[in-house]
């Protein structure tokens, strides 16, 4: 029976060192399982990152597009603008003009009425005096000259 004991006790002493070994085993592995977790995490956020650093270099060059293109868009409205106002000009001076010509021909029409009532008078009496023939030539003159 004492060797029983003893036999049990080294049976108890193994299986407690067994126990020991797996205990002293699962510090070292999860110490390992860690260190894997951590080194994907570091290259996950190492490629977050380098995501991040493409987005903000994209961002900005599509910034930059948009303000050059911005630009040209100014540039071709001042353009636009210059030539608007001088389009403008070039009709406001064609208008009057041709106000002055549309006046022009209604004081040409206003006398060439007015030369015709005198026509008109000296058919109508037969022998018209020099005088009246004289004043004639004088209106009409003066209307050339207008």
């Amino acid at each position: 029976m004492a060797a029983r004991a003893i036999a049990e006790r080294k049976d108890a002493v193994a299986r407690l060192e067994g126990e020991k070994a797996g205990l002293e085993k699962l510090p070292a592995e999860r110490e390992k399982e860690q260190a894997q977790e951590a080194s994907e995490l570091q290259t996950s956020m190492i490629e977050t990152l380098e995501a991040v650093e493409i987005e903000k270099q994209r961002h900005h060059n599509t910034r930059m597009e948009a303000l050059a293109r911005l630009a040209r868009l100014e540039v071709t409205n001042g353009e636009l603008a210059k030539s608007l106002a001088r389009e403008q000009w070039n009709l406001e001076v064609q208008v009057d003009q041709v106000a002055q010509l549309r006046e022009e021909v209604e004081l040409k029409k206003l006398a060439q009425d007015k030369y015709r009532r005198k026509l008109t008078k000296i058919q109508k009496t037969s022998a018209p005096p020099v005088d009246e023939i004289e004043s004639l030539r004088r209106f009409k003159l003066e209307e050339e000259i207008v």
